[in-house]
């Protein structure tokens, strides 16, 4: 399967209706499992009519077909080809008071899910969509919604906005990594971010395990030393690990396989690469030639059978 076809393909289409004066594409429905020969993927020009993906195989790239669903307004039909009939509700822009600047770095404390920044539309469903993130230095935020040729901004000022209590930071926390965790994986391609990196950075921060996450109960403080995991205050155990810590010697991080090396082992390397160089720089003997070798060989080969002929001459009279 070459995917990066698509776009010609789209473009042929609608020249051809432009062309014979007729209707123009509505939409567009793919059969295809989403899996390039290459692993390619195609890039749409920005007025590509939606593209509603039919999923009716078990295995397919979910990856790839959602993300031409959300790049053109589309969505992924799973048995049920009605939605195509029904005016969709798209989020199509996300616009802050930011500048430039701080749009382009990426290492900026604004956050926001879904990513502000890719140019895509998201489908809302019935239960609605969740816009969620870490304020940051933003104060302004515009949302356009769009339903079929209606379209309709809603702005929201974050300095107006109430504040919390601390009793609140970790619901809000989970809420933000659980709709960040669902982002990656539906537009993990598009955002470039690596969904096991991802997954593990919000474990850490904002203790929330997806579905692929294992669950390690810790209930003692030798536990917790084991695996370099901080104990809770609230934890029985954090007074023992905590003096435990205090008292206990560093640990050795060093020698091991992919750790920081040892001094004896930075020598031994250094002995290691002197005795390769001098190897290699060693003349080739000049009694020895590559004709002697082959002629020895030669020898060798010749040699063989008639050794072995010899021995079956001799052993056939003690055998009769």
């Amino acid at each position: 399967t070459d995917l990066t076809l698509l776009p010609s393909l789209l473009a042929a289409a609608t020249a051809t209706t432009a062309e014979s004066l007729g209707p123009t594409v509505d939409v567009v429905l793919l059969f295809s499992d989403g899996m390039d020969s290459l692993d390619r993927r195609p890039v749409l020009a920005e007025a590509s009519p939606p593209i509603y993906c039919v999923v009716d195989q078990a295995m397919v790239n979910l990856s790839a077909l959602s993300a031409l669903c959300l790049a053109t307004g589309g969505q992924l039909l799973r048995g049920d080809y009605l939605p195509v009939l029904r005016p969709q509700t798209l989020l199509t822009r996300i616009e802050t008071d930011q500048d430039d600047e701080a749009f382009f770095d990426i290492e900026d404390s604004f956050r926001c899910c879904p990513d502000h920044r890719l140019r895509m539309q998201w489908p809302i469903g019935e239960e609605g969509l969740w816009l969620t993130g870490t304020v940051g230095a933003v104060r302004k935020v515009t949302v356009e919604v769009q339903r079929g040729s209606h379209t309709r901004e809603y702005h929201f000022d974050l300095s107006t906005a109430t504040v919390l209590g601390s009793g609140a930071a970790p619901l809000l926390g989970y809420l933000f990594a659980k709709k960040q965790y669902d982002a990656v994986e539906r537009d993990g391609v598009v955002m470039g971010m690596d969904l096991a990196k991802v997954r593990a950075e919000l474990a850490l921060r904002y203790a929330f395990c997806s579905s692929e996450c294992s669950l390690l109960m810790l209930y003692e403080p030798c536990q917790f030393r084991e695996n370099q995991i901080e104990c809770p205050k609230d934890h029985p155990a954090h007074s023992s690990w905590k003096s435990s810590r205090d008292t206990s010697a560093p640990v050795e991080s060093t020698g091991g396989l992919g750790q920081k090396k040892t001094e004896g082992q930075l020598k031994t390397v250094a002995r290691l690469a002197t005795q390769l160089q001098e190897y290699m720089k060693r003349p080739i003997p000049e009694h020895v030639s590559r004709s002697d070798g082959e002629r020895s060989r030669s020898r060798l080969r010749c040699a063989a059978p008639a050794a072995a002929g010899a021995a079956m001459c001799c052993a056939a009279p003690a055998a009769a």
